[in-house]
């Protein structure tokens, strides 16, 4: 016995009929339905006419007078309309038969019965729910009695929240006589939110919504029968999905949902002029019906894309406002149109000031992007959009009050093609919103910022940092300076300046300068402040792309000392306490002598060897891929001129072990026997006015120092050359090039001291010897 509303879950599969008895007593339309929980099965139903006594025909149907049936196909859900506005009242019998596919097998499927209620036209809307498929019982159809009008056209108003396999099918029985009919017999069937149909004869139509998901689906259905035209069906917007509109459909409204707190923004596109308007929701859940309390629009002339934006961080009457409708309609023209809303849903949505630049694709069908942007009142920022391809703007708006939920284009605080500055007068969430007038792809880079105050950088500290970074030092050693960013899974650059003003955020300083943009890797610049100006130097060190790590550590060198020719290994260990990625050398190479730098590693610790030269001798800025060579093992250079030439060594990943580095000439002893004492043999030229030879003997091996006294015996300077073996020979030096002034003519003392001890002292004539 089937019992109205209450599917029938566990009927036997391998069954070749079912047998029903009901008792009509109402004048309505009625069906039976028919759904295995199996989609790869197909069942149809039959109706028969009820016997006083039970006749039996032939198998396989096995009973007589069959009225109607359906047989719509697999995946679907099989079902028979009766119109007892005529039929008289009997008790028919029901037929379900397996067609195809498992018709054998654990009994699973739905058979229900539903008889009618009535739908007033022009009453509102009708809201039921079909909430599961044939696995919990859930109901598979529902139907109803609308009483039509001849020559009258009806609009027929469906929309489905959840999942779409509902159908609605309209019946009628024109003949107003007796009338069964399978569902293959419906005047027409439709999941489309407007369906429009004129009566032929007055009467009693019946209303079928049928449920075709075989798997547990909740499917909340509104309804509704008009003789005007109503607003479409709202469809549920969804995040970045793009919806496409024809060219005349009047007006098409939209549901918004947004449950984050975060600004949302929707967007319509097209050749010919659409505009937009949000309101409330007339009731919730959403539901058909036109949007009530508008709350703004934008209705700018065509070809501008029309924006609505709507503030999700903000409450209104106690709570947050997650649902609107929005009416998209066509004010001019005949063309179609393309609508599309962006809501975030997390923090990545969020464009941070002095963070990384981020970056998107809109593609074809994409109208908008909508980003939060948190800013401080008083503070001027400069918000910058570089796009390609494609006619793109960035749209900046605000809600200083709690009564501005939602704004339109039109209300925007500014709009850009590149870039705009403000200065909030309040402190808070902001929307900034990017918008694509074409139907082009395009890319584009967002970034947001202030120029800060500088922190001061101290001598080879590491300084970390996850946003743009703004440093500043002062360069007080007369030596090559580096200073460089190094970070972890990710790629950063860095801009050195040595001006305090000039250039807007991002750059916020000016001057001469370089800059080292390298895809990964420590990058740096150097400097020789041999020549340059010594005092504050400032720096911007910034996130180029994302990875697995967003923290930049940027380090200032100011000079680790000189590199002595021949001297001992210098080595340097890198542990897991040591974050040092840099070190900056000078060493003083004499032209056309041939060098080798001798470079080893151990460990994990990626680093690797630079040189770098001043072919000027005037102010020197100089980014790490301008170097003269750069190394992992040792390296021979023969510089063309004499001077200081700097040597940089960086860390290119966060790894653990040492590095050894030395320089080396080919300089030998220019006699083999062993000198019984200490001497300086040789000064040449003197009168001097440029580099000096200093020929010496060295009775034992040793470390050497030479000092350079003025005539009363006071030291003006000194060279460490490092260790020497016994032997005679030559060096070149040049005091004056270590000088931040020139030597004056006149007398002067070359000594040289082995240890603690002078070993000797020969005089040296200055003529003119000068930077």
């Amino acid at each position: 016995m089937l019992t109205t509303d209450l599917p029938n879950i566990a009927y036997p599969l391998n069954a070749t009929y079912i047998y029903n008895q009901i008792n009509v007593s109402r004048p309505y339309w009625i069906a039976f339905g028919a759904l295995p929980s199996d989609p790869g099965a197909d069942y149809d139903i039959a109706i028969y006419e009820h016997k006083p006594t039970w006749s039996p025909c032939a198998a396989p149907e096995c009973f007589c007078t069959r009225l109607a049936n359906s047989i719509a196909g697999g995946g679907r859900t099989d079902f028979v309309v009766g119109d007892f506005n005529h039929n008289p009242y009997q008790y028919p019998w029901v037929w379900t038969h397996c067609y195809s596919g498992t018709c054998f097998g654990t009994p699973s499927g739905s058979v229900g019965w539903r008889d009618g209620n009535t739908v007033a036209v022009n009453a509102g809307l009708t809201t039921v729910d079909l909430t599961a498929g044939t696995s919990d019982g859930g109901q598979i159809l529902s139907v109803y009695d609308v009483y039509l009008v001849s020559g009258t056209t009806y609009y027929f108003n469906f929309h489905a929240i959840g999942d779409r396999q509902t159908k609605l099918c309209l019946f009628a029985n024109l003949a107003a006589g007796t009338y069964w009919a399978g569902r293959n017999a419906a005047q027409w069937e439709t999941d489309q939110c407007l369906t429009t149909y004129t009566a032929p004869v007055s009467g009693y139509y019946g209303l079928v919504i049928v449920n075709d998901a075989v798997t547990p689906n909740p499917a909340s259905i509104s309804f509704g029968v008009s003789t005007t035209v109503p607003c479409n069906c709202p469809t549920l917007l969804a995040s970045d999905v793009s919806q496409s509109l024809p060219a005349s459909p009047g007006d098409a409204h939209d549901i918004v949902v947004q449950s984050h707190p975060y600004w949302t923004a929707v967007g319509v596109r097209s050749a010919g002029d659409w505009d937009l308007t949000v309101g409330d929701t007339p009731s919730s859940p959403p539901t058909l019906g036109c949007p009530t309390n508008v709350l703004t629009w934008s209705n700018l002339l065509a070809p501008t894309t029309d924006v609505l934006a709507g503030d999700y961080n903000k409450t209104l009457g106690g709570g947050p406002r997650d649902t609107v409708t929005v009416r998209v309609n066509s004010y001019s023209g005949a063309q179609p149109s393309t609508v599309q809303m962006d809501g975030s849903s997390s923090g990545a949505d969020i464009v941070w000031e002095n963070g990384p630049h981020t970056t998107g694709t809109l593609y074809a069908d994409d109208v908008v992007r909508s980003y939060d942007v948190l800013l401080d009142a008083g503070t001027p920022y400069t918000f910058s959009l570089q796009t390609c391809c494609a006619n793109q703007k960035l749209l900046l708006f605000g809600n200083p009050t709690l009564d501005l939920l939602w704004q339109g284009r039109p209300s925007a605080i500014f709009e850009t093609s590149s870039t705009a500055t403000f200065t909030p007068g309040y402190a808070g969430f902001y929307g900034a919103v990017v918008v694509k007038e074409d139907a082009n792809v395009g890319g584009y880079s967002l970034a947001i910022g202030h120029c800060r105050t500088p922190f001061t950088l101290a001598a080879r500290t590491p300084y970390p940092w996850n946003e743009i970074t703004y440093g500043t030092f002062s360069q007080t050693a007369r030596s090559w300076a580096a200073v460089g960013v190094s970070s972890e899974g990710t790629d950063w650059d860095l801009q050195q300046y040595d001006q305090s003003s000039g250039l807007t955020w991002p750059d916020c300083f000016g001057g001469p300068g370089a800059l080292s943009a390298g895809s990964a890797g420590t990058d740096f610049v150097v400097g020789d402040f041999h020549w340059n100006l010594l005092g504050t130097q400032y720096v911007r060190s910034y996130q180029y792309s994302s990875g697995t790590a967003a923290v930049g550590f940027t380090e200032w060198d100011p000079g680790s000392g000189e590199l002595t020719v021949n001297a001992a290994p210098l080595t340097v260990t890198m542990d897991a306490q040591n974050a040092h990625h840099l070190w900056c050398y000078d060493a003083y190479l004499v032209g056309g002598l041939t060098y080798t730098f001798e470079f080893s590693r151990l460990g994990s610790a990626d680093t690797r060897m630079f040189l770098f030269t001043n072919p000027t001798s005037g102010v020197y800025w100089a980014p790490r891929s301008a170097a003269v060579f750069s190394s992992t093992t040792d390296q021979t250079f023969t510089p063309p001129q004499t001077g200081f030439y700097g040597v940089v060594v960086a860390l290119d990943n966060f790894g653990v072990g040492n590095y050894t580095l030395r320089v080396s000439s080919g300089m030998v002893s220019v006699e083999n026997t062993r000198p019984h004492h200490d001497a300086l043999t040789a000064l040449s030229p003197n009168p001097v006015n440029g580099p000096l030879r200093v020929g010496f003997d060295l009775a034992n091996t040793g470390e050497l120092v030479f000092e350079l006294l003025d005539a009363q015996g006071r030291l003006l300077d000194s060279w460490n050359q490092g260790a020497f073996t016994s032997g005679h020979w030559e060096v070149t030096v040049s005091p004056a090039e270590r000088r931040e002034r020139s030597l004056a003519p006149g007398l002067y003392f070359l000594r040289m001291r082995g240890g603690a001890r002078a070993v000797a002292t020969r005089k040296l004539t200055v003529a003119r010897w000068s930077r």
